[in-house]
């Protein structure tokens, strides 16, 4: 996985700032995107959060294009797969027990688990799955967990 760091994004803003491409504050921009691009941690021994790199370029042609913020701050070619996000709720059209996790997700941000590598798509009935599959699927980022302390996924909210 690739991405930009915060120094990197605000090298771009500030180009794109003095060519005249939009007359916006860069510091509050930056503030705008970390909030839904910035903070994510691929690899449990990364060393500082990067801006999704995607996300990032969506958002640059959407203010160089048109010299305003995004309409919509998800570039629509990102979106996770419907049917993948169903699969995380729903077993056999029945709400599995990932519903009653993702409740203590919202509430908290974040939750505990051990990454794994994969599991079989049959497996991700298993609530203990639901965590690494967010992971796997790009909406959580992860933080290692020392000792025997479990791994911490965070989910921007």
């Amino acid at each position: 996985m690739t991405g930009f760091t915060e120094d990197e994004v605000r090298t771009f803003l500030n180009y794109y700032a003095e060519s005249g491409m939009y007359d916006h504050n860069t510091d509050a921009l930056l503030e705008l995107m970390r909030g839904w691009y910035g903070n994510y941690k691929f690899s449990n021994n990364a060393e500082r959060p990067l801006f999704n790199l995607d996300m990032v370029l969506y958002f640059l042609t959407e203010l160089t294009d048109n010299k305003d913020l995004p309409e919509d701050m998800i570039d629509q070619n990102i979106r996770i797969d419907y049917i993948k996000l169903r699969h995380l709720m729903l077993t056999d059209r029945k709400l599995n027990g990932n519903f009653s996790e993702l409740r203590k997700i919202i509430e908290k941000g974040e939750t505990r688990c051990r990454i794994q590598a994969g599991f079989p798509l049959e497996h991700l009935k298993y609530s203990r799955n639901f965590n690494i599959a967010a992971f796997l699927f790009r909406t959580a980022d992860c933080q290692k967990g020392s000792g025997r302390e479990s791994d911490s996924f965070h989910f921007p909210i």
